[in-house]
This record gives C-alpha cells, structure tokens and sequence, in this order.
C-alpha cells in the first residue's frame, strides 16, 4: 500500500489549483499491532453484517469508524457511473445533514475526485500554516480553513461504487496520519461489502413493497368512486414507498384549468381548486417530464408548488400522468427535510404514475360515459317536452285559429244558402272569401314555421332569409343575412342549423326588444366546419345567471338548443350581457350525419 505522503501528494496533485502545493509534514501516530488491528476489523465486520437495510448499515458503519478513526464528521456517497455522480447519501456531524442529497460530478472537489480516479484524497492544509488559504469550496471540499479531510473510494466489483470522507473540523484537530489513512482504508473494504449487501437488500424488499403497493393501488379503484375518493385510496400505497409529509393529484379535465382532485392532510389547496398558471404542474404538462428539487425556497426554474410550500414542503418530487399518449395530470409528493428524494425516487414515482393514470383515466372515462348519458337522458326527456309542447301549440292554434275560421265559413254558407235577396248573397259571399283566405294564409304561416318548404327546395341560406322577411314585415325590424357557402349543405345540418336559428329567433321576438338582427352563415375557421352566427342589438341578458333559472322554471328552449348541437358533436357559445345585445354562434362538422 502506498504511503500517506505518497497518497496525499496524488491527491492533491489532481486537485483544483485553489488546492496548495506543498503540505505540512504528517503526525505519526504509535502502532498498535497487527493482532489488535485484525480483532478490531473482525469485530467491525461482525457488527457490519449485523444490519440489514442500508440506512441501518450504514449507522453501524458510522459508529465503528468513530472507534478506529476518530472524527468530527462523516459523509458517504454513491457512486453511479452511467451518470458520473456521486450522490451523497449518509451523512453525521455538524453541516453534513445540509450536504445530503446533492450530487457532486466525477472530478469535483475530493470526493468527485476519488470516484473519478480510485485513488484516496487527504486535505491537511490549514489557515495556522497559510492564513492566505482560500480553499475552493465544493461538494466534498473543506468548507473553511481549519478542516481536515480524508476522502476513500469504496471499490467493488472491479469498479468505484461509492466514497467515504472523514472530516476533523475545528481548533485542536488532528491532522490526518498514514495510519489513519490505513485503517479507513482497510474499513472502507469491509464497510463496502456490508454496504453492497444491504443495498441488495434493500433492493429486494423495495421490489416486494413496490408489487404490494401497484396491488394496493388497482385493488381500490372503483368507477362508481368519485376522483377524490380513488386518490385518497391510493394513500397507503404512495407511503409504502415514499416518505412524504405532503401529497397531491391534479387533472387537466378540460383545456387551460388544473383542477387539484386530491391532497393530503396539510397541503393548502383543497380539492376542486383551480391551480393557477406558473404553478409547478404546468411545467411537468409542458414538458411531459418530472423532477427533483432538493430545496423549493432555492430558484429551480419549474415554477410555484402551490400548497406544498404553505405545507412546510422542502424538497419535492413530481411525475405526469399519462393515457393514450397525452398527459392530463401530475402526481407531486413533498418532504420537510431537505435530500429527501433522488433520481431513484423520481424513476420509482414515474414508474408509479404509469398504474395511477391507467386506474384514474379508466375512472374518468366511465364518468364521463355516465354523464353523457345522463345528460342524453335528460335531454330526451326535454326533447320529448318540447315536442310536446310544440304539438299542444300546434293543436291550439288549429282550435282557436284555423278550426274557428272553417267554423266561421260554414255558418257564412249557411247564411248565404238562406239569403233571398242577391245583393245579402254577394255580401256573404265576400265575407266568405276573407275568412277562407285568412285561414289558408295563417295555415300557410303555421306549415312554415313547422318546416319551410323553401329549406328542402332551396336549401338553408333561402330558408333564413324567408324567416328574415317575415320578421321584417311582422316586427318591423332591420335584417341582414350574409352567407359564404358554396352550394347545399348535407339534410341533417341544415335542420339543425334551421332549428337553431328559429329558437333564437323566438327569443328574440320574445325578450330581446331589438331593433336589428344580422344573420352569417359561413365555413368555419377550421376545415369541415360550418359556422351560423345570430346577433341582435337587444337588451342581452348574463347567461350565467339566466340559463339555470330558466330551466329551473320549465324555460327549456335555449338550453335544449345548446343540448341538441352538443350531441350531435357541435359547439355553441352565447356571447350576452345586461344592455348589450347577444350573440349566438353554432358550429356543426358538415359531414354531419354522414352528409358530405
């Protein structure tokens, strides 16, 4: 084994030039015998293989050491040569439990250094030998002047796998001896193969509590269970693998709005908040990728972790949730300590979030599924209504309209058969032939408010501006009808644009008491599409506040008007306001019903 002025001059040779030359002579220390060595090591390695997971591994690796190679502090690394890190995993003494979770690249500070190269690193310089010393401070590094460090690699494997440094920090320390290096040396061997062993422990047990917990989570998942009911059922399970003081689940349930569906106990935002833009989901929906932060209150770049920080959150972990190909949701677990998750965590969370988005997409669409039928259902029943409200005013404009002006003719036949004199005759007569032509002209009118012959002659833009004319001679409004289409549109959209356009008509004969209606008819900004847009200059209305009212009150023309267009897979927008007119538009694709 090389010496530890041999050792310590390599180390430093590679160091970064913030490092000095030349170092002040070791303190040597007495022997204390192989013998006596060798039954401390045993005992190490007794003590060592004891443990089982890591954590617990490495908490007897730290009290061993402190009785071979007394020290201030202790910090143990993981080496990860895909990556060309060192992730600081363990740490004991002052400032150390700041170090935990950062990563440190090969070649940076001591311990980078001993995990790029293998070799052993001693720092034992101090300001008491140069009191211009500014040593570079790095993960790994002496923080300040008056601390000694060594640094070894834990080998295994015929690779680096991890480091261990020893830190004496303050007046009255020790420097760093050969023999001090020895013996941490001949520990770092033992220490690696219990710490080798308990990883694969913990592998195989992470393994077991990974399969009990996706059971966990498919176990509980109900269609019939609301949102919030499976994410809370999903709880345990998220516990059996991660340490978290707070949780949370939001879904993207329609475009531009998070909805949080799910926090934990303490989190600030409730479930049914709308998460705000800038908030740290959008950035995982973004970029369709999670992350790590070891500390929220630094500027990571990803945003506000809306509720997490209010709930005392200090490092954060986060993955989207994917189905069919596009993210609709984010999944976000936060710790109070600081370190808490690493890359590990985040491959485990994605893995995770693959079992929760399946459970939650299938839940989602079943909802959906029961809404859309109960909202067929509903609108059935309100077709059904109005159908039969049309028919009672149907059947009542015959009886006191139509039926009541035959009745009138036949009594004028009856008076012109008893007449004797001619001129009585030609008087009835004319009566006669005002009554009879009154009646077919409001037949006429009725025929055509029922489906105007025009619309299936002429087709729909000629069927609008008839409705048009009529409302022009009978309202004494001012019309304009414009329309882009080239031809005739298939026989199911032009009813269902018809339709459209006669309810909102009747509305505004009705309510609107205004003085002009513009009319365009025209192929929609997106290809397929046609577009029918309705303005008045009435007195509007505030739909919000409106439309429910109206339905509560058996008011079901406009709301089963915007119905009936959603179902048949349109859109609808009413643009209104208190004094300020309304609007109507309604798209439909214009393959509708399989037309072309």
């Amino acid at each position: 084994m090389a010496g530890a002025e041999q050792v310590i001059e390599q180390g430093v040779e590679e160091l970064p030039q913030a490092f000095p030359e030349e170092l002040p002579p070791l303190v040597t220390v007495p022997e204390t015998g192989r013998s006596g060595l060798a039954e401390a090591l045993l005992a190490v390695a007794t003590a060592l293989n004891q443990g089982r997971g890591r954590q617990e591994v490495l908490e007897r690796i730290a009290a061993e050491l402190q009785r071979l190679v007394p020290h201030t502090g202790i910090m143990i690394g993981r080496a990860d040569q895909r990556t060309s890190t060192v992730s600081l995993v363990f740490g004991r003494g002052e400032n150390m439990a700041k170090m935990l979770g950062m990563q440190v690249g090969y070649g940076e500070g001591l311990c980078g250094r001993v995990a790029e190269t293998g070799m052993p690193a001693v720092w034992n310089r101090s300001a008491d030998d140069d009191p211009t010393l500014k040593p570079k401070i790095a993960p790994g590094c002496p923080p300040d002047p008056k601390q000694y460090v060594m640094v070894v690699p834990l080998c295994g494997n015929g690779r680096v796998e991890g480091t261990l440094a020893l830190y004496r920090e303050g007046d009255g320390q020790p420097r760093w001896t050969d023999k001090d290096l020895e013996l941490a040396q001949l520990f770092a061997t033992q220490a690696q193969v219990a710490f080798h062993n308990a990883e694969l422990y913990d592998e195989v047990q992470e393994r077991a509590r990974r399969l009990q917990a996706m059971n966990e989570l498919l176990r509980p998942t109900s269609a019939r269970l609301g949102l919030g009911q499976i994410c809370r059922s999903y709880e345990p399970a998220l516990r059996q693998l991660f340490p978290f003081t707070a949780a949370g689940i939001c879904v993207r349930q329609r475009p531009g709005k998070l909805t949080q569906v799910w926090a934990s106990d303490g989190v600030g935002w409730k479930a049914g908040t709308t998460l705000p833009a800038g908030n740290s989901a959008w950035w995982v929906i973004e970029h369709g990728r999670g992350y790590v932060v070891d500390d929220l209150d630094s500027e990571h770049g990803y945003g506000r972790h809306c509720g997490f920080q209010e709930a005392g959150a200090v490092s954060f972990v986060t993955a989207p949730l994917k189905a069919r190909g596009r993210i609709f949701g984010v999944l976000g677990l936060g710790h109070s300590d600081r370190g808490a998750y690493d890359q590990h965590s985040l491959e485990l969370l994605e893995e995770l979030a693959v079992y929760v988005a399946a459970s939650l997409e299938n839940a989602m669409l079943y909802q959906e599924v029961r809404a859309a039928k109960k909202d067929q259902s509903q609108l059935l029943a309100k077709l059904i209504t109005a159908q039969e409200e049309e028919r009672k005013a149907l059947a009542a404009d015959l009886h006191d309209d139509t039926i009541q002006s035959f009745a009138a003719g036949l009594m004028l036949v009856d008076r012109i058969i008893g007449a004797d004199q001619r001129e009585r005759r030609l008087d009835l007569t004319g009566k006669l032939r005002h009554t009879l032509q009154s009646a077919m002209d409001r037949a006429r009118k009725l025929m055509v408010d029922l489906r105007p012959p025009v619309l299936d002659s002429e087709g729909l833009a000629a069927a609008l501006d008839q409705q048009l004319k009529l409302l022009r001679t009978e309202d004494g409004m001012v019309t304009e009808l414009t329309s882009t289409l080239d031809g005739r549109l298939g026989a199911t959209v032009e009813i269902l644009l018809f339709r459209s356009f006669q309810e909102a008509l009747q509305n505004i004969r009705k309510h609107a008491r205004a003085s002009r209606v513009a009319v365009a008819l025209t192929c929609g900004p997106e290809e397929g599409w046609v577009t029918l847009t309705i303005s008045d200059d009435g007195v509007g209305f505030d739909p919000p506040a409106v439309l429910p009212k109206a339905v509560a009150a058996g008011h079901l023309g406009l709301h089963s008007l915007l119905q009936r267009v959603e179902l048949a897979g349109g859109r609808t927008e009413v643009c209104a306001g208190p004094n300020a007119g309304t609007r109507l538009v309604v798209s439909v694709p214009s393959a509708l019903g399989g037309a072309e």
